[in-house]
């Protein structure tokens, strides 16, 4: 399990070996489609991660990394603002393999990768695509804000979470780019079914469910495909209402289809279990070095539950 956080620390946290009492295994990949690009490993309950986290590249100088992204080859992709960069490590190796030079006008705050090496990033005006191995980029998606949070589901349909319009908006990536459609939010801040709040992280499923980091309104929002109204599946207005969350900017579904949050502004990293929600990560809030630091912002997972 990899995070950026406001510190500009990028930390693994290497998953524990469960005791040989616990019923069942431990992590596998379970990606359910080849088309899939990122990893969802199934954990069992016992399932913990250590607290001490490992600083990934402790001597390589980040300026302001806004998103980070581990594909199923476990290679690692990282965008920094300042520098106009994309990194990337290949294998969850420590060798910096290629450097990507992105336009000095964007202003980023996600990145996603699809199987084929095609890198996604927003920018100033839009969503930019730029290829493994070129430094040229093409524009896939015009919106007039920024993208706080992007995926790209098994149809090839891009999403982008507008935080400052309170909506998700999606188009087909063979798409005109100018015709993106609204499928979550009504450009008005708000707490009822059809709302959000400053929404961040996205998580799109194989059936199309789409599930929104509804930061303002302190809850993660579960959009059924094609559904405008959607539900509280953690934080206020949850109809079980297991746990509070303060400022979620990202979410997460594993193999098993159980929820990863990250809680920011609590300075943790919570999951769902068949007996409620569990903290794993942060979850004595102080920020020390043997935890997140403050505010975590992104998750992700390599093939083996790290």
């Amino acid at each position: 399990m990899s995070i950026g956080d406001l510190n500009l620390w990028l930390i693994f946290f290497t998953m524990k070996q469960v005791s040989v009492h616990c019923q069942g295994n431990n992590s596998r990949s379970t990606n359910s489609s080849n088309n899939v690009s990122y990893n969802q490993p199934q954990f069992n309950e016992c399932t913990t991660w250590n607290t001490t986290g490992i600083s990934f590249q402790p001597n390589f100088t980040f300026s302001n990394p806004f998103g980070i992204f581990i594909d199923r080859n476990n290679s690692i992709y990282v965008g920094d603002q300042p520098l106009y960069y994309i990194f990337m490590w290949i294998n969850n190796s420590f060798q910096l393999m290629k450097t990507i030079s992105i336009n000095n006008s964007i202003s980023g705050n996600s990145i996603f990768v699809t199987n084929n090496g095609d890198i996604f990033v927003d920018t100033n005006v839009g969503v930019q695509k730029w290829t493994l191995y070129s430094n040229n980029s093409t524009t896939v998606m015009y919106v007039n804000s920024l993208c706080v949070g992007l995926f790209v589901d098994i149809n090839d349909t891009l999403y982008c979470s507008i935080s400052s319009l309170n909506i998700v908006k999606k188009i087909w990536l063979g798409n005109n780019p100018l015709l993106s459609e609204i499928v979550a939010g009504t450009n008005s801040s708000g707490s009822n079914s059809t709302m959000l709040n400053s929404p961040r992280g996205i998580f799109v499923d194989v059936n199309f469910d789409l599930y929104v980091a509804d930061y303002g309104n302190n809850r993660v929002q579960l959009f059924r495909s094609n559904q405008p109204n959607g539900t509280t599946v953690a934080g206020n207005t949850s109809i079980e209402t297991t746990i509070t969350l303060w400022g979620p900017t990202d979410i997460v579904l594993d193999g098993s289809g159980c929820l990863f949050i990250v809680d920011s502004n609590n300075n943790r990293i919570v999951r769902s279990t068949l007996n409620g929600f569990q903290c794993i990560i942060g979850c004595d809030r102080s920020g020390s070095t043997s935890n997140p630091p403050l505010s975590p912002r992104r998750m992700t997972f390599d093939s083996y539950g790290n």
